[in-house]
């Protein structure tokens, strides 16, 4: 599922690198922040270690990575299994994981729009993923890539310094996960 964390990191970063969409890649655990927030907090939230990088991707190699976040939730060997859901800001989108490989992302949306699978897309994410964790190579194959100086980690734990006050973020529910069953 969404995570609330995440979803605030990659609105931060489609925020402050004017991009369409970022993405972070989900670990499945976290913990609870508190009023003062440390790197140590931050980096148990995104145990990676990695530089923010822009990119650019079109819609259909979009697709395919929102097909490997499908892969990985369900892979067909259980050995294959990695990671969580993919986490994001920009994309709207549903996951049917009851329908084969190749089917299972409908309902795409970019900015409120259906996506374009020829229109060239801005995205930010980290050189992690650009390195393929989790089974994202998609990210290798975007052009324009741009790996910046700054450390993702240090990067967001000074932007959440920055907050008055961190909420529930307000773009929750970009994802939708089902699972029809087969015919």
């Amino acid at each position: 599922m969404e995570s609330p964390f995440d979803k605030l990191v990659t609105t931060i970063l489609k925020e402050e690198f004017g991009t369409d969409i970022a993405f972070v890649p989900g670990v499945g655990y976290g913990i609870t922040l508190q009023e003062e927030v440390t790197k140590e907090d931050v980096f148990k939230l995104i145990p990676h270690n990695s530089k923010i990088v822009t990119l650019e991707m079109t819609g259909e190699k979009l697709i395919r990575l929102l097909e490997q976040t499908a892969s990985n939730l369900k892979p067909e060997d259980k050995m294959e299994s990695v990671g969580g859901l993919l986490q994001s800001s920009g994309i709207s989108y549903t996951l049917d994981l009851g329908k084969p490989m190749n089917e299972r992302i409908c309902n795409v949306k970019i900015d409120g729009k259906n996506i374009d699978i020829h229109k060239i897309y801005k995205v930010a994410t980290h050189s992690g993923m650009l390195k393929g964790i989790h089974k994202y190579t998609q990210f290798s194959e975007g052009t324009t890539i741009k790996e910046t100086k700054k450390n993702m980690n240090n990067f967001i734990t000074q932007k959440l310094k920055e907050m008055k006050k961190i909420g529930w973020p307000k773009n929750m529910g970009e994802v939708s996960i089902i699972y029809s069953e087969k015919n």
